[in-house]
């Protein structure tokens, strides 16, 4: 990742320790590979670290996150109810995936891609929650029970068998796929 372009935010919290990528354009497949060669005028993702405070702002903006698991794109979450005051975002997806205000074809849908997402077709048909430890996706899949693909913070939660990776990236471009954007 082109270390010139990261952004430090202040290390308190635990959600701050583990930084996550706000990335500004459009989604699009990534690895850390990729992330040192793509034009960044490509990708509506900014290459930027930021921690609790930025992805729960951004997720206010736009609630579009995309969870990449293993040097690929795993799925696309779009909210699809407003995001509710005092919701912490960067818990529910780093280490509290929970049904609260946040249940699967009532306040979101998942999808595949991007492309998925914006033409609104192949959600997924199952998710669960409340595992403490245990961040998006849980065992969400698109027909059924999917293990073992979750995210997790260090030392929370043991990370899934052949994790070589997760990170998320939230959406910052000009015409977000979720009907909640502001």
């Amino acid at each position: 990742m082109d270390t010139e372009a990261l952004v430090h935010p202040p290390n308190t919290g635990y959600c701050r320790r583990k930084l996550l990528r706000l990335r500004q354009a459009r989604l699009v497949a990534a690895s850390a590979a990729a992330a040192h060669t793509r034009d960044p005028s490509d990708d509506p993702f900014a290459h930027l670290r930021i921690g609790q405070e930025g992805l729960n702002a951004q997720f206010r903006n736009c609630p579009v996150i995309r969870y990449n698991y293993n040097t690929g794109v795993h799925s696309v979450h779009v909210r699809t109810s407003s995001v509710p005051v005092g919701m912490d975002a960067c818990h529910i997806f780093t280490q509290g995936w929970s049904g609260n205000d946040n249940l699967l074809g009532t306040d979101f849908w998942i999808y595949d891609s991007l492309d998925d997402a914006q033409a609104d077709i192949n959600r997924w048909g199952y998710c669960n929650y409340g595992t403490p430890g245990v961040g998006y996706p849980r065992d969400c899949g698109r027909q059924d029970y999917v293990a073992w693909t979750w995210f997790s913070m260090p030392n929370v939660r043991a990370s899934p068998a052949g994790n070589h990776g997760a990170s998320f990236e939230l959406f910052t471009g000009s015409q977000c796929p979720s009907p909640v954007a502001q």
